[in-house]
């Protein structure tokens, strides 16, 4: 038992600092999703782990990163609308939700149909939560059936919630630096008046000067 739990632990520190690692070394949120798509592949063995981000219309979820096993279809450039019942409720509830039937369960509507085209078992979506607010949604598909337990369900949610960190903080530098390009486009501006206002006045000193002395 000891031997399980070191390996358990080992697993989620591994994916952690990735995650972090990957946070530390790139502006991108796609490649920071990447990794998290990649460890959570690795770590519990399924073939296919997705990501999405909010499209500028906010009507719909976009899938910007994945990890495919080589025998599995790419789903990167695809869409989710947010008022799928399951987009709905991972949005509204913040908590991972497991279907254990992906291609029969009446919860996934029309896509149970794609789930039996792409032969997937399970589909697991877990949303990644910074202040509240789902900034993106992770899915785990498997081609077999397959029941997480609650150490797989803590590394989920654990480094969902590391991802989610990035995230911010990746925001968070995003704005100030879009704050400090404002900031500098100001003073150039105010800088190229004050110094138009400062040929003006030289411009009519030395006319006032010419004049008086023309007296």
């Amino acid at each position: 038992q000891q031997t399980e739990d070191l390996r358990v632990q080992n697993r989620e520190l591994t994916a952690l600092n990735h995650i972090i690692s990957a946070a530390d070394a790139t502006l991108d949120p796609v490649e920071i999703l990447r990794v998290l798509c990649t460890e959570l592949a690795l770590a519990l063995s399924v073939p296919q782990t997705v990501a999405t981000l909010a499209e500028p219309d906010g009507i719909a979820l976009k899938i910007v990163a994945e990890y495919c096993r080589y025998d599995r279809g790419s789903l990167l450039g695809g869409t989710l609308c947010l008022t799928e019942p399951l987009i709905a409720y991972a949005l509204k509830h913040q908590l991972p939700l497991f279907i254990e039937d992906a291609q029969h369960d009446p919860r996934l509507g029309d896509y149970r149909a794609v789930m039996r085209r792409r032969q997937t078992a399970t589909v697991l979506l877990a949303p990644v939560v910074v202040r509240g607010h789902v900034m993106s949604i992770l899915g785990l598909e498997t081609t077999v059936p397959r029941v997480y337990n609650d150490d797989d369900l803590i590394l989920i949610v654990n480094a969902a919630a590391a991802t989610g960190q990035a995230l911010e903080a990746l925001k968070l530098h995003q704005e100030l630096r879009a704050h400090a390009d404002a900031l500098e486009a100001t003073v150039a501006q105010r800088t190229a008046e004050l110094s138009v206002a400062l040929k003006q006045a030289q411009a009519a000193d030395e006319a006032k000067s010419q004049f008086l002395s023309s007296v």
